[in-house]
C-alpha cells in the first residue's frame, strides 16, 4: 500500500497547498511560480477556498498582502460572511443548549471558530447524539429553519449521515448524525470562545478522522480538499491529537486507507505527523470491505461503482437496522436515499445515475 496521494487533481492545486502551508521560503516560492503561469481571474473554482488560508499564511511568513489586493479581497470577504453567518446561527444554537440538545462543532467549520477567515464556509457543521437529531430538527423547524429535504416517513436512522436545513436569510446548516456509541467523542470535546459566546467543538482527534471520511459521493469534495481540512486541524485546532485513538477509531469505521492518504499528504506539508503512528497505521489490519469502498469511491465514478458504493453503503445501515429489529431490503434502501414515491420510480432513477456517470459527476 503506497503512501502517495494517488489523485490530487492538479500540480497547480498542490503549489497552492505548499502555499497555504509552507514555511516562509516555500510557500512564497510555491506561490510565485503559481502566479508565473496564472492570475487570479482564472481561478479554479475549486481551488478558491485554499485563498483565505494562502492569504494568512503569506501574511505570516511576511509578503505584502497589500501588493495583492485580490487575495486580500478574498480574505475580508471570507472573514465578513463567516461572522455573518456564525452571528445568525448563534439563536439556533442557544436554543438547542436550553433544551439539552447538545452539539459539536465539526469539519472546517471548527477551525473558523478558532480563526474566523482561514476557510470560505457554505454551511454550519454541527454533529449531535443520532439520538436527539430528529428532536434538534423539530425543534429547529420552529424556529425558522426548514429541512431541505424531507426525510422518509420510515427512513432508519443513519441513512444519510446528515440533515441540512436553511433559514430565511438563506443561512444553511448542516447536522451530521454521530454515533451515539462514541463516548470519546464527546468527552474530548472543547470551548472555543468566540466573541460573547462560547462553543463546543470537536477534538483535534475528531477533526482530523472527520476529515478524513470519504462519505457516499466522495468525489465531490476532492481529495486536495480533504488535506486542506486536516492542515487547518494541525494548524487552529486546540489539544493534542490522541494518536492511538485515531488509528483505533479509524480501524472501527473503516477509514484506515483514507486517513492514512491525507496523513501522508499533510506530512509533506509540514504537519507534525510521528513516524510512530503512520507505521500503526500502515500495520492495521484493513478489511476487504474498506479496500473495495475505497477504491470504488477514489476512482472514476462508472455506474457499476457507484452501484457499489450504494451497495456497500446499505450494507451498513441494513446492519444497524437488523440490531433495531428491522429488516431492511436493497430495493427499500434505495426507494428512500432517492425520495422514490414508489418502485415505479426505480428505473428513471436508474438511468439517471447512468448519464451522471457518463458526464464524469
Amino acid at each position: 500500500m503506497s503512501d502517495e496521494p494517488r489523485y490530487l487533481a492538479s500540480s497547480d492545486q498542490q503549489l497552492l497547498l505548499k502555499a497555504a502551508f509552507m514555511d516562509s521560503e516555500a510557500s512564497r516560492t510555491s506561490w510565485a511560480e503559481w502566479q508565473g503561469h496564472h492570475n487570479l481571474d482564472d481561478i479554479d473554482v475549486r481551488a478558491y477556498p485554499l485563498f483565505p488560508q494562502l492569504y494568512l499564511n503569506l501574511r505570516a511568513h511576511g509578503l505584502d498582502m497589500s501588493k495583492h489586493p485580490r487575495v486580500q479581497g478574498i480574505y475580508r470577504r471570507c472573514a465578513y460572511t463567516n461572522r455573518l453567518l456564525l452571528h445568525n446561527v448563534r439563536p439556533a444554537l442557544d436554543a438547542l443548549q436550553r433544551n439539552g440538545l447538545r452539539g459539536l462543532a465539526v469539519g472546517p467549520t471548527a477551525s473558523v471558530v478558532s480563526q474566523l477567515g482561514c476557510y470560505p464556509l457554505d454551511r454550519f457543521h454541527l454533529a449531535m447524539d443520532e439520538r436527539t437529531t430528529v428532536p434538534a430538527v423539530e425543534l429547529l423547524n420552529t424556529l425558522g429553519w426548514t429541512t431541505q429535504h424531507l426525510h422518509m416517513p420510515d427512513e432508519p436512522v443513519g441513512l444519510r449521515g446528515a440533515s441540512n436545513l436553511e433559514n430565511e436569510q438563506g443561512d444553511l446548516m448542516q447536522i451530521r448524525w454521530w454515533s451515539s456509541c462514541n463516548a470519546d467523542f464527546w468527552s474530548s470535546s472543547v470551548k472555543v470562545e468566540r466573541d460573547d459566546f462560547s462553543l463546543g467543538v470537536a477534538s483535534s482527534t475528531d477533526q482530523l478522522l472527520d476529515a478524513s471520511v470519504p462519505g457516499l459521493n466522495w468525489h465531490r469534495v476532492p481529495f486536495f480538499l480533504r488535506v486542506t481540512h486536516a492542515m487547518l486541524v494541525f494548524r487552529y485546532a486546540k489539544g493534542e491529537v490522541d494518536w492511538d485513538r485515531l488509528t483505533t477509531d479509524a480501524h472501527e469505521r473503516q477509514l484506515v486507507l483514507a486517513l492514512l492518504d491525507v496523513l501522508a499528504y499533510a506530512r509533506e506539508l509540514g504537519a507534525c505527523v510521528p513516524d510512530i503512528a503512520m507505521d500503526r497505521l500502515r500495520n492495521t489490519p484493513v478489511s476487504t470491505t474498506e479496500k473495495y469502498e475505497y477504491k470504488y469511491k477514489i476512482g472514476r465514478q462508472t455506474f457499476m461503482r457507484r452501484l457499489g458504493i450504494l451497495w456497500l453503503n446499505y450494507r451498513r445501515v441494513a446492519r444497524r437496522s437488523a440490531n433495531g429489529g428491522r429488516n431492511l431490503r436493497f430495493v427499500d434502501y434505495l426507494r428512500m436515499r432517492w425520495r422514490m414515491g414508489g418502485l415505479w420510480e426505480l428505473p428513471r432513477h436508474v438511468l439517471g445515475v447512468i448519464r451522471r456517470s457518463f458526464r464524469g459527476n
